[in-house]
């Protein structure tokens, strides 16, 4: 059974794993996105100083595809 998990692409640091499915990956992404623009405001800072790289991965028996954006070599 696959499951997902969203990784920073500029640190390759694992943020989120073991989601169920594509959905909850992308709902991930929203609550890291929308967590990250409340940190700014509250900081006083806009949130066009900050872009987020974000994959989502899918994990298949231990083998990690990047799900989306798409890589064009498949696997990681």
């Amino acid at each position: 059974m696959p499951s997902y998990q969203v990784r920073d692409t500029t640190t390759r640091r694992l943020l989120v794993r073991d989601l169920a499915d594509f959905e909850a990956a992308e709902a991930a992404l929203d609550r890291i996105s929308d967590q990250l623009e409340q940190d700014l405001r509250r900081n006083g800072e806009g949130a066009g100083r900050i872009r987020l790289r974000l994959d989502i991965e899918k994990v298949t028996d231990g083998v990690t595809v990047r799900a989306y954006p798409p890589s064009p070599e498949g696997t990681i």
